[in-house]
């Protein structure tokens, strides 16, 4: 079938347009799937496949700023961190985050960095500070979900203490994926990359309009 936002498409144009357009107002595949008439697994590919794209393009935006995480890197530790999600259910990421001109950039830490963080705090529970791991300090906070702990790393990048507010942009992309990053949306936490990276793409594009923005990128550049 012929639609050119997606490569050997079994949809049409129009039905892959009302998708976007329902998912850029947030609607979940079950109400999707009854607005459009298809099949809820079609729905939930497509979503999926969606999702991939604007993992996609966070990355390459991520790319343009002092990064000194290697974008091999970055993918074995997304990896590492999906195994460690479907080996302990009760467990969810640790991710760090930086902040650079009101865009927010997130990346998951590789599988078992909760216990060593909690470690590290324990360890250093009486000095009141510890010392950062070289591998975090290019963040502005490493965010703990299991605890909804956010940890703000101070001007020098040598140590990191507790926030409770944490400030300007980060508080804000906090705020702005807390709903979206519950157990009940998340519906299998293997899937929490996909949907981190959503919440960093809605929250960095917040002026403008989803829906448009979508059609363009799949327009220039199909799903396959």
């Amino acid at each position: 079938m012929k639609n050119k936002y997606v490569k050997r498409s079994k949809i049409s144009e129009a039905k892959f347009r009302k998708i976007i357009m329902y998912f850029a107002l947030e609607l979940d595949s079950q109400k999707i799937a009854a607005l459009t008439s298809l099949n809820r697994n079609t729905v939930s590919r497509y979503l999926n496949r969606i999702r991939s794209r604007i993992a996609e393009l966070c990355e390459n935006q991520a790319l343009k700023i002092p990064y000194r995480t290697t974008n091999s890197a970055r993918i074995q530790a997304a990896g590492s961190a999906k195994q460690s999600l479907s080996a302990v259910s009760d467990s969810l990421p640790v991710f760090g985050i930086q902040s650079r001109d009101a865009h927010i950039y997130t990346e998951i830490l590789p599988n078992g960095v909760h216990l060593k963080l909690r470690r590290l705090i324990k360890n250093s529970s009486n000095s009141g500070s510890l010392l950062l791991p070289k591998e975090w300090r290019h963040y502005d906070g490493i965010v703990d979900m299991n605890g909804r702990w956010h940890y703000r790393l101070n001007a020098g990048l040598t140590q990191m203490e507790t926030a409770s507010s944490p400030p300007g942009s980060i508080e804000e992309f906090l705020g702005f994926a807390r709903k979206r990053l519950t157990l009940i949306n998340l519906n299998g936490a293997d899937h929490f990359n996909l949907l981190l990276k959503e919440c960093e793409f809605r929250f960095n594009n917040r002026d403008e309009n989803i829906y448009q923005l979508l059609l363009k990128q799949f327009r220039e550049n199909p799903l396959s």
